[in-house]
C-alpha cells in the first residue's frame, strides 16, 4: 500500500497534475504521506479538520506549511501562489483528510494546479471521490472530475502488507499471524492490529507470559470494538 502511494504522490509531483487517494481508515496512508514529504523535496503535507474545512481554514494550514507569512485574509491565495511559483514546477500539496473540505475548497486546490503548475493530492476515505459520482449537477464538479490525472482506490489491506506490520511487532507464531491478520481485514486495519497488540503486550508482561494467542484474544475483547470473527 505504501509503495502505490508513494508512487503515485511521486506521478504528481513529476507531472504537475491532480491525484486522489482514497483509502480505508488505519491503512497507513498518512504515515506514507509523512514519509514521502520528509523524503522528497518542495513536498508540503497539510491535514485538514472539520474546523479547518472552508477555503480560509484550509489556505491558512496550506501556508504554515509553506511557511507563508499573510495576515491579510483576501491576500493568502496569492501569496500560497507567489510561493508556489518561486519553487517553480515540482512542488506537490499534500491535503490529508480531504474528506473534510467543502467544495469549494477543493476547487480552491483545482486553481493551483491549473495556474500555478503544482501537484495536488487529496488524500482521504472514499467521501471524498463519493460527491463526485453523487454530484454532476454543475460546472464546478465536470471541471473537477476532468481535471483527476490519477486515482488510487484501495478498500481493504493487502495481507502481504498485514504480515509485513505483523512482522514489526516481533510476532512469528502462526496462530497469533492468523488472529491478527483477520483484526487487520476488520474496518481501521493496521490501526486495529497495532491497538491490540499494544493491549496484548501488556496483558502479557503483567501475567508474566511470553505473548501468545489467548492474549491477543483477550486484548481484542477487551478492547470491545467488535466481535471477533
Amino acid at each position: 500500500m505504501s509503495q502505490e502511494i508513494i508512487e503515485t504522490l511521486s506521478w504528481a509531483q513529476m507531472t504537475s497534475d491532480l491525484v486522489m487517494i482514497t483509502q480505508g481508515a488505519g491503512t497507513g496512508k498518512t504515515e506514507a504521506c509523512r514519509h514521502y514529504c520528509a523524503t522528497r523535496p518542495h513536498a508540503y503535507l497539510a491535514t485538514v479538520s472539520p474546523q479547518t474545512k472552508t477555503v480560509h481554514g484550509m489556505l491558512v494550514e496550506l501556508a504554515a506549511e509553506l511557511d507563508v507569512m499573510e495576515h491579510n485574509p483576501a491576500k493568502l491565495t496569492r501569496a500560497i501562489g507567489r510561493k508556489l511559483q518561486r519553487i517553480g514546477n515540482g512542488s506537490l500539496l499534500i491535503v490529508d483528510e480531504a474528506q473534510n473540505l467543502v467544495d469549494d475548497a477543493i476547487n480552491q486546490l483545482r486553481h493551483f494546479v491549473d495556474v500555478h503548475k503544482c501537484g495536488v493530492a487529496l488524500v482521504g476515505n472514499n467521501e471524498v471521490y463519493g460527491r463526485f459520482t453523487k454530484k454532476n449537477d454543475g460546472p464546478s464538479y465536470a471541471q473537477l472530475k476532468s481535471r483527476l490525472g490519477k486515482r488510487l482506490k484501495r478498500e481493504k489491506p493487502r495481507v502481504s502488507d498485514l504480515r509485513t506490520f505483523i512482522s514489526g511487532w516481533n510476532v512469528s507464531d502462526p496462530d497469533c499471524i492468523k488472529l491478527l491478520i483477520g483484526i487487520g481485514m476488520k474496518g481501521g486495519a493496521l490501526r486495529q492490529i497495532d491497538k491490540t497488540m499494544k493491549l496484548a503486550t501488556m496483558i502479557a508482561m503483567g501475567n508474566g507470559e511470553t505473548l501468545k494467542v489467548g492474549h491477543i484474544q483477550a486484548a481484542w475483547k477487551n478492547r470491545d470494538v467488535e466481535d471477533v470473527t
